[in-house]
């Protein structure tokens, strides 16, 4: 049985796609970038106003405090505007997000203007560049917006489209095939047996991930019978990058599946990790050197085992950083199992000093699922000692961050 950075440090050797596609804007969400994107202009691309106001040479109103200055307003303009050059001893109504006229250095906002269409009366005096966003302040052209390896969210998909990109590069999408093995497994919504429960744990798979940036290249649902589950796992295998097997990973009567990987050539690594739960995670390689997990079936474990292993696993596929724990301070003493670490679901937020907090959740048993409607981290519970309230534990959110 592996500790569980033991069995953490096996995913270094997976390797990202070395192909790459340009995808238009709307079908990269989640995807990741397979080279620094730059971006293709300043930003801002011209001197804009950054209020509503005056355009003016501020050089015009160096006595305004003390005299009062009346200048004529020669021109409006809004954003999107071509304005006309403004000489000395003008002004000119200028909107939000205006270009700035040639020869104006400073906008006054209208609050302290007095004016009507023609006219326009200044008190104060302003300084040179007040109120302006200068061409290139924030971005210049040529600049790396993105880095290569960055997941593409809703966020990063706007940079790129402010910087003047309809596509970006990303690498080739993980194909991520995904078997639940059990005969008291039936689909949600269909008549239920005395003897069966519905089947959760594709979903969530499915969804998990493609919120990781790879695609579901095939779900399917196998009873427990071995020869069934051998030919899903050979068809499975010649569509994958990645395979998860849901159930039959320990020893029981009715777990066919790692007979069933070792069949199609699937070459064990490690059986059975010290983390609870989720203890019988098996991993390997298959005859072209696909990932493949057989996780326990229950529910939570594969919640864990995925959230955890799978994840850092897909990470190293899809070519991005894998997720770093956060710390956060137990909000109530938690008993540590004797020989393997706990993975506790629990709820981090932070106290009203600012320092996070790691709650533990009730109903933390493996076939259990209803707190993971408030759960949003794991937490790493070591073995051998229980722990008091304030213990400094290490979390991994269920997003990342990055």
């Amino acid at each position: 049985m592996l500790s569980l950075d033991q069995a953490l440090a096996h995913y270094a050797q997976l390797k990202a796609l070395p192909t790459q596609q340009s995808l238009a804007l709307e079908d990269a969400h989640c995807r990741v970038l397979a080279t620094d994107l730059t971006s293709t202009l300043d930003l801002p691309p011209m001197r804009q106003s950054a209020m509503d106001g005056y355009a003016v040479h501020a050089s015009d109103l160096r006595h305004a405090t003390t005299q009062p200055v009346e200048l004529p307003v020669t021109q409006s303009i809004a954003a999107g505007d071509t304005p006309r050059p403004l000489p000395a001893g003008q002004c000119a109504r200028i909107f939000t997000g205006a270009p700035l006229p040639d020869g104006a250095d400073s906008v006054e906002i209208q609050e302290n203007v007095h004016a009507d269409a023609t006219r326009a009366v200044f008190t104060q005096t302003v300084q040179s560049g007040r109120h302006v966003r200068q061409r290139g302040e924030e971005v210049q052209a040529g600049q790396v917006l993105l880095h290569a390896g960055q997941r593409l969210n809703a966020a990063r998909l706007s940079i790129a489209a402010g910087a003047g990109h309809a596509q970006v590069p990303c690498r080739a999408q993980s194909r991520v095939a995904i078997i639940v093995s059990g005969s008291e497994l039936v689909a949600p919504g269909s008549e239920r047996g005395p003897a069966q429960i519905f089947e959760s744990n594709g979903s969530f798979l499915a969804h998990f991930v493609r919120d990781q940036g790879a695609r579901v290249s095939r779900l399917t649902r196998c009873p427990d019978d071995p020869a069934q589950l051998s030919a899903c796992v050979g068809a499975a295998l010649d569509d994958c990058d990645m395979l998860l097997i849901s159930g039959g990973a320990s020893v029981g009567d009715h777990d066919h599946s790692r007979a069933a990987c070792q069949a199609n050539a699937v070459h064990e690594l490690f059986w059975k990790v010290a983390q609870k739960p989720g203890k019988p995670l098996s991993f390997g390689r298959g005859p072209d050197g696909q990932a493949v997990f057989v996780l326990p079936g229950n529910p939570a474990s594969v919640y864990a085992c995925a959230m955890l292993h799978v994840r850092i696993a897909l990470a190293h596929l899809c070519g991005v950083t894998a997720p770093a724990p956060l710390h956060a301070k137990l909000t109530q003493p938690v008993s540590g199992d004797q020989r393997r670490t706990r993975l506790l679901r629990v709820c981090v937020a932070a106290d009203a000093s600012g320092q996070l907090t790691a709650r533990p959740l009730p109903h933390q048993a493996s076939h259990m699922t209803s707190n993971l409607a408030s759960a949003n981290a794991l937490a790493r519970i070591e073995a051998g000692q229980d722990w008091p309230a304030g213990h400094i534990v290490s979390c991994w959110l269920n997003t990342d961050l990055g």
